[in-house]
């Protein structure tokens, strides 16, 4: 079995998530506007979004994980 780069992240969120496409965009945003156009590099990849749209998982790569991490707080429009 081999070992994965990625970290999967567990988020619980606040008011519920419509679409993956949607919160991947607020994502997005939040880091462009956290980071500038590194931040917007940041790779990421939503897996999984609840049946209520209140929790989801996401993975992004350990560099990634480092920078972005520590600064989450994503107020969802």
């Amino acid at each position: 079995m081999s070992s994965s780069d990625h970290h999967y992240l567990r988020f619980e969120v606040q008011p519920k998530v419509t679409s993956e496409l949607s919160i991947r965009q607020t994502i997005h945003r939040a880091l462009l506007e956290s980071f500038g156009l590194t931040g917007g590099t940041i790779y990421l990849d939503v897996l999984w979004v609840s049946e209520d749209g209140l929790e989801m998982v996401v993975r992004v790569d350990p560099h990634s994980q480092s920078t972005c991490c520590p600064y989450i707080y994503l107020p969802y429009a």
